[in-house]
């Protein structure tokens, strides 16, 4: 075999695991959407918000310098997909929070602090985040019931710590994975559970953009305001209902926290993939325990 078609055959194997991989990542993407579908007619604007991705795409591919092979095209992808599904499901994408959800996040951002060791104990941020951690550990066990401010400071608490997540673990995750991958069995896991999380953390920075008051072009300061009080009604009313059981609210946070004390001891997978693995698993499970509900 001569050295120009053996360069070409890598370049082709390469090229085919790397498609495969972000296949992998919209398997994710799709699967996290699917989440939080719920009837017949959510089904079809789902179907549409897919046709209409497709039609970007082909749009896309008429560009002379684009071509079916150009990997870029199907990153971009995800702009107008995640900007159509949250606009098609604006009324569904708030995510449903509980005691328990904070509490994991909770677990994952301690978890961060201690194996990085990036805070220090005497900083001004260190001493917050205690105070969040402290009121999330009250109200979780120790309120029979928790008020409207109760919910919506643990609801921000929570969308904070996923602004965080988001920084200093899901972007060093996507970037090890596909700049540093690897070949073992777990791979296509890895990569689909960060197209879920990719989903979930892109939802819940949506809903922290949102809550920035600042009026759009064509929108006055008092319905900008009259839309933020109604977010932050939405955002108490997402806040699922108190569990006056101890375990209930804590045995999740637990096996959140073993799992990835586990993790960092045996070294089954990077602590970025293990936190990749513990929020798609909360949200997905938090999604489809509402509707089994409802």
């Amino acid at each position: 075999m001569k050295v120009g078609h053996g360069r070409e055959l890598l370049a082709f194997f390469c090229y085919s695991i790397f498609m495969f991989w972000l296949a992998c990542f919209w398997v994710g993407v799709v699967l996290a959407s699917v989440s939080y579908l719920n009837g017949k007619k959510d089904w079809v604007n789902y179907l549409l918000v897919l046709l209409a991705t497709f039609v970007f795409w082909g749009i896309g591919m008429l560009d002379s310098k684009t071509n079916v092979t150009d990997l870029s095209i199907y990153y971009f992808m995800l702009v107008p997909y995640t900007a159509m599904f949250f606009y098609q499901f604006q009324d569904k994408v708030l995510p449903f929070v509980s005691q328990s959800t904070v509490l994991i996040y909770t677990v994952i951002m301690w978890f961060l602090i201690f194996v990085s060791n990036d805070v220090s104990y005497t900083s001004n941020i260190f001493v917050i985040l205690v105070a969040f951690t402290v009121f999330g550990l009250v109200a979780s066990f120790l309120s029979s019931s928790l008020g409207i401010w109760s919910q919506i400071v643990s609801y921000l608490w929570y969308l904070i710590v996923n602004l965080a997540l988001l920084v200093y673990s899901f972007i060093p995750a996507l970037s090890m994975l596909f700049n540093r991958p690897t070949t073992d069995i777990f791979n296509e896991i890895k990569i689909a559970s960060l197209g879920m999380t990719f989903l979930f953390f892109a939802n819940n920075i949506w809903a922290i953009f949102y809550l920035v008051p600042i009026p759009g072009k064509s929108q006055s300061w008092e319905d900008r305001m009259v839309a933020w009080k109604s977010l932050v009604c939405s955002m108490r009313d997402r806040f699922l209902e108190h569990s006056k059981n101890f375990w209930v609210v804590a045995i999740p946070a637990m096996i959140a926290g073993l799992f990835l004390i586990g993790n960092e001891l045996f070294g089954v997978v990077h602590r970025n993939i293990a936190i990749s693995f513990v929020v798609s698993a909360s949200m997905f499970w938090t999604n489809f325990g509402v509707k089994l509900e409802s």
